[in-house]
């Protein structure tokens, strides 16, 4: 078995924090997908939460974002970069194949800064969506490798 992790982070050297995102993950292979997971951050001296990504391993206009209020006191995390979302796919199935991976983001707005509780939308056309490949490539069995192991001892002997 062999587990891939993708991800998004948000990175800014301009605004304070993340403050939330619609977004599409799409696979062309919905089997072995797991611990798909939306990082939620509430603020810097909390820990984070996750909920559960709709779809598998779709995750159709998944929406997330963490809280800012002022002045009661509840602060957005601005770690930077900050883990936004994590999926992991495991192959259990060794047929050479390409997994096509591709984000599609509908929203996406930041906190301008530490100071107010006020963010901004980015215009999406703008953002750098993700996309990728995962490549299954097929490995030999066990038992294969061990009868070229025998082989080869065989032949050093004579």
């Amino acid at each position: 078995m062999t587990t891939v992790e993708v991800y998004a982070k948000f990175d800014s050297a301009v605004d304070y924090a993340f403050a939330a995102g619609i977004y599409d993950f799409i696979a062309n292979e919905a089997g072995g997908w797991s611990d798909n997971t939306l990082v939620v951050p509430f603020g810097p001296n909390e820990t984070s939460a996750s909920v559960s990504l709709p779809g598998d391993p779709d995750a159709t206009s998944a929406t997330l974002g963490q809280i800012y209020f002022l002045p009661a006191g509840i602060f957005a995390d601005p770690t930077n970069p900050a883990l936004v979302w994590t999926m992991k796919f495991t192959a259990t199935e060794f047929t050479p194949r390409f997994i096509d991976l591709e984000t599609i983001t509908s929203r996406f707005a930041l906190y301008i800064d530490g100071a107010l509780p006020d963010s901004r939308s980015l215009d999406t056309a703008l953002l750098m969506e993700g996309s990728g490949q995962i490549q299954i490539i097929p490995v030999p069995s066990a038992l294969a490798c061990l009868g070229l192991a025998g082989l080869t001892l065989v032949r050093r002997r004579r």
